[in-house]
């Protein structure tokens, strides 16, 4: 079996696990709200670091939770979906860059020509 054989399957299994937005998306209007919106990001850097300093300094006194057992189904089904999400994204990638090797593959996510 050749490689662009394997590439090929791998990449239509992972697709057939794809959900109906994401074989329609299209991220020319999301591109464009996000450099007419920057300062969102912006603010909400700051808020996260507000929050983890500030809920450091809330919580130094107070009682630990055990949150044993949650913490282990949380990394169990982090787990998982990032183990999906690494499948999904190499195949992609590698049918990208077999079908079409003069085009780069961050390029190709962004809609954009070299």
């Amino acid at each position: 079996m050749s490689r662009e054989a394997v590439i090929r399957g791998l990449y239509s299994f992972s697709e057939a696990f794809a959900l109906p937005f994401e074989k329609t998306f299209r991220p020319e209007e999301h591109i464009q709200f996000t450099s007419e919106h920057r300062f969102i990001s912006y603010a909400c850097v700051a808020a996260y670091l507000i929050i983890v300093f500030q809920g450091k300094a809330f919580m130094e006194k107070r009682e630990a939770f055990d949150l044993r057992g949650p913490l282990a189904v949380w990394n169990g089904f982090l787990s998982l979906f990032s183990t999906i999400g690494m499948f999904r994204t190499v195949s992609k990638n590698l049918n990208v860059s077999s079908t079409n090797p003069h085009i780069i593959i961050l390029t190709y996510f962004l809609r954009c020509h070299i």
